[in-house]
């Protein structure tokens, strides 16, 4: 799938970069060199991991293809591994090749002002003592690793590339279910608009919830297969110590999926109960009428009658004639609502 000019949508976005026909965005590089006794930041270029220290490679901006093909020859990339890097359509998957893996996922972030969900991807390489991320664009959801490695706090700078990529990952996910349970309150709020907002913005909201869920299922699933892919594979470049933490991940990606289903029954439940109040509301409505109807019937007989063109009609030349029909309708009338009361239909 051929890349795409970014489109914001009032709910979701693909995240693609946005580029002018003929731009060519410049991408940025950031380059994290650490052990555990050793730190070291820069930008600006390319480097090769040295043996003693893990290197993080963190490239911003996939427009620029001289950088990407650079990459691809000096850390010699497969051509489908480029060609899945610049490409923004493609499914979340896993690759694994004699000197690297690769993962790719989806990042999903919400701009809280507009309630935009934004998904981007991002590609993960990981080599002898080198991890490399390619994202779309400028903002990610791995500053809190960043700050983890330059305190030397957490298990990142006494742990191998592997355990980076786990800890990015791992970022992706939590943030997925942070998004998730906000849905999730969201959805509960629902509950309290059935009895004090009208059908047309309980409506809104359902369908709402509803594309909310698709499209938040449809990210994480993908994630959640290739994450499974990556944990059964068979590679030197990931430690057993490592697989655990991975195993781990993945039962919160199944029971964040587990959460969404849920979730979409509480959609389908609310919108059920909204369609039944509708419903008895209508009842309500049309018992109303009839009721209303069935009073008139015999009414609108007499009237019919006493407006006929006949000379001999009983108390016609009567001057009380007139009184004695509106006090027989009046008679009528009620009776007939004494009746549908007894009857409990009013």
């Amino acid at each position: 799938m051929a890349l795409f000019i970014r489109k914001r949508t009032p709910l979701y976005s693909t995240g693609a970069v946005s580029t002018q026909p003929g731009e060519k965005q410049k991408a940025r590089i950031h380059t994290f060199s650490y052990n555990d006794q050793f730190l070291q930041e820069s930008d600006g270029s390319l480097v090769k991991a040295d043996e003693d220290t893990i290197t993080w490679i963190d490239v911003i901006g996939i427009q620029d293809d001289e950088l990407i093909q650079e990459l691809g020859r000096l850390y010699e990339l497969h051509p489908l591994t480029i060609q899945d890097i610049m490409q923004s359509g493609k499914r979340p998957h896993h690759e694994s090749y004699e000197q690297y893996v690769s993962l790719r996922m989806n990042m999903i972030t919400r701009e809280e002002n507009r309630g935009e969900y934004i998904s981007e991807h991002v590609t993960f390489i990981l080599a002898e003592n080198t991890l490399i991320t390619v994202q779309q664009q400028e903002g990610d959801l791995f500053e809190g690793v960043r700050k983890r490695i330059r305190e030397h706090a957490g298990r990142v700078r006494r742990s191998g590339a592997d355990y980076l990529l786990y800890a990015l990952s791992n970022a992706i996910f939590l943030h997925a279910v942070a998004l998730v349970e906000q849905l999730g309150e969201e959805i509960e709020r629902n509950d309290g608009l059935l009895t004090t907002h009208g059908s047309e913005e309980m409506i809104q909201a359902l369908d709402k919830a509803r594309g909310t869920i698709n499209y938040l299922s449809s990210q994480i699933r993908p994630n959640r297969d290739a994450l499974r892919e990556l944990m059964r594979t068979e590679s030197e470049h990931i430690s057993a110590s490592v697989q655990v933490y991975l195993r781990d991940l993945y039962d919160t990606a199944t029971q964040t999926g587990e959460a969404l289903e849920s979730y979409r029954t509480m959609v389908k439940d609310q919108n059920d109960t909204l369609a039944a109040r509708t419903a008895s509301r209508l009842n309500e409505v049309m018992k109303f009428l009839t009721i209303f109807s069935a009073i008139f019937i015999p009414l609108s007989l007499l009237a019919g009658i006493y407006g006929t063109n006949f000379s001999i009609i009983p108390t016609l030349s009567s001057p009380y004639g007139f009184y004695l029909f509106l006090f027989s309708l009046f008679v009528i009338a009620g009776v007939m609502i004494l009746i549908f009361k007894r009857k409990k239909w009013l």
